[in-house]
């Protein structure tokens, strides 16, 4: 099992990325959309969507995660097998603020032409 932390996500996304999302993500997920507006004389009027997690899910796994010296802040996560297992797009109750998405939905997204400019860095899982 592969989870990949989605870099510098900043929990928006477009409105194609948001359809592929809804149709993929499970209840277990917690996840929701909220539409934002955005004006431009530029680019034209846009709507993006803020990805809303319900709930902060506790896959951290201690034994695999690193912290800063001298505190227990966690710097690179490690996730707890059991506790990801059938989550598809989450976010764990940690300082490191990122998405975590499992690597099937990386891939689905990949295929769908959806990931141009992400970045997908792998985290530990055991």
């Amino acid at each position: 099992m592969k989870i990949f932390t989605w870099a510098g996500a900043h929990f928006f996304v477009s409105e194609r990325l948001k359809n592929a999302l809804v149709t993929r993500v499970s209840e277990k997920d917690e996840v929701e959309f909220f539409p934002i507006n955005v004006h431009s004389n530029e680019y034209g009027d846009r709507t993006y969507y803020l990805i809303h997690f319900k709930k902060k899910h506790n896959v951290i796994n201690p034994e695999i995660s690193k912290t800063s010296p001298g505190d227990s802040t966690i710097t690179v996560l490690g996730l707890d097998k059991k506790k990801v297992e059938g989550l598809n797009l989450f976010n764990s109750d940690t300082s490191v603020h990122c998405l975590c998405i499992n690597e099937s939905l990386v891939k689905e997204l990949k295929a769908l032409g959806l990931t141009s400019g992400m970045g997908f860095s792998p985290r530990g899982v055991k």
